[in-house]
């Protein structure tokens, strides 16, 4: 089971993509039962572990699910942390189907450093009874060489390579936050570089493309993909460049409405708790997103380096100017899902790597530093999660919630001062939307919403109602327990 995202990640032509995945599963699932077949594995590659683990939950009959894409790293032993990964799950994560059976879901990160080794035990039935307890990632420390695949593969490959790391091209005195977790996620000092890198050559090759000289730049997190931190006082050289954008993405400039800028950074922002690559770094401007909403209605406020403001509390100022992007023509073509809607972009003629190049070599003079550059990014990017960075409301006040933290069961209570549309949501603490409590017109009035944990399927966490009328939100924390 591939990712139904695959127009927007790769060129697949005319393939036909369905994103109806529970039924395909469960169609291919019923139809080998139908031939006696008891124990079924499901092989996928869905980007994000998070959606293995909801598809389990919608469907029934498969015993284990092997998951790729979303490179998580599921262990028991502490030390297989290695490279700063960060440990996200114990292996294997075990979730409950459709009827309540265990669906036992593992991965590995990529690059050959982990091979996963799950051993589990059946019984007639079908059913997994026992997993051996060396199930676990098997860390990879050594290989045993071929000498002929050395000689006629690897050495002229390897030779070719050298020479790229042997060309220095600059030297970072911080450490450069290249991990695939940080920059799916968060603004991080190696996305501010690479975007500040697109902005500068952008607008030094505009006059000669006949363009606007670009204001911002996005690059799409999913484009960068060295997945490691590059430490202080490290060289950068050609090969380091070409590890941290090795696509062949080719710098582009295009411009759009304010109010289509917001719908690419509502989508640059749509999918962060599924660490998803089309999470934006960005340069140029200052984006304020709350991840506690519903994709789509996330972007608090942008605005451009200079003090204009392009978007604020959630929605686009009037007479906002229009916004010329520095960008890959990947996205410009509508890659990773964004809205550009076939707006017209001029092909700048040079790679991203080479933008990278150029400006590190031109504008930084072969020197980065943590002045420019801070570990941690410098502000660019900020996610509130609660009723901060968003309007005041008088709309809606007085929210209470009883028992909080609660076991079962919890009674919302709040007050409407002014008759709108309000819309009710339970999200958990990644952001992802849990339900929608409520969406209708509510007239000047007190109000109250009674929320069953088994109904909306709950764990003990902590979760966040957040109501919302127009672009103004208010959120409380509950807590199960």
């Amino acid at each position: 089971m591939t990712t139904p995202n695959l127009p927007f990640i790769s060129s697949p032509r005319n393939v036909q993509v369905s994103d109806d995945l529970a039924f395909i599963v469960q169609l291919w699932v019923d139809v080998l039962t139908a031939q006696g077949i008891n124990k079924i594995v499901l092989i996928s590659h869905l980007q994000s572990i998070e959606e293995e683990i909801q598809l389990a939950a919608q469907v029934s009959g498969i015993d284990i699910i092997i998951a790729g894409g979303g490179d998580e790293l599921l262990t028991n032993n502490a030390e297989n942390a290695i490279d700063g990964l960060e440990i996200f799950n114990p292996y294997p994560i075990k979730v409950a189907d459709a009827f309540g059976d265990t669906v036992y879901v593992v991965t590995t990160p990529g690059e050959y450093r982990f091979v996963g080794q799950l051993i589990a035990t059946f019984d007639e039935a079908g059913k997994v009874i026992r997993l051996d307890e060396e199930s676990d990632v098997v860390l990879v420390k050594t290989d045993r060489p071929n000498a002929q695949l050395i000689n006629q593969v690897i050495n002229p490959v390897q030779a070719y390579v050298n020479g790229l790391a042997a060309t220095v091209v600059a030297t970072t005195e911080v450490a450069l936050d290249g991990l695939r977790s940080s920059v799916r996620t968060k603004e991080t000092n190696e996305g501010n570089l690479i975007a500040d890198a697109m902005l500068w050559q952008a607008r030094k090759l505009a006059d000669q493309f006949g363009v606007a000289a670009p204001m911002v730049a996005l690059q799409n997190a999913g484009g960068i993909r060295n997945n490691n931190v590059i430490a202080a006082g490290s060289d950068i050289t050609e090969l380091t460049v070409f590890s941290m954008l090795p696509f062949a993405n080719f710098l582009s400039v295009v411009e759009v409405p304010a109010s289509q800028f917001k719908d690419l950074l509502e989508n640059a922002v749509s999918r962060v708790e599924f660490v998803d690559g089309r999470f934006a770094q960005v340069a140029g401007f200052k984006l304020v997103y709350n991840p506690a909403l519903p994709a789509g209605s996330r972007i608090v406020s942008a605005t451009l380096n200079d003090g204009t403001a392009i978007i604020t509390n959630g929605a686009v100022v009037a007479g906002a100017p229009s916004i010329s992007i520095a960008t890959i023509d990947f996205l410009a073509r509508g890659g990773d899902e964004y809205p550009y809607n076939g707006a017209a972009f001029t092909n700048l003629g040079l790679t991203y790597q080479q933008t990278l190049s150029n400006y590190i070599v031109e504008a930084l003079e072969g020197r980065i530093t943590a002045a420019q550059y801070p570990e941690g990014g410098e502000g660019r990017i900020t996610a509130v999660t609660n009723a901060a960075g968003l309007a005041a409301s008088n709309a809606v006040e007085g929210i209470t919630a009883y028992p909080n933290p609660f076991t079962e069961r919890f009674t919302l209570t709040y007050q409407v001062e002014v008759a709108d549309q309000i819309t009710v949501y339970l999200v958990n603490g990644a952001g992802e939307m849990v339900a929608t409590l409520f969406s209708g017109n509510q007239e000047i009035g007190t109000y109250t919403i009674d929320a069953d944990a088994k109904t909306y399927g709950l764990t003990d966490q902590a979760y966040f109602v957040a109501i919302q009328r127009g672009a103004t939100v208010t959120i409380m924390p509950v807590v199960k327990q």
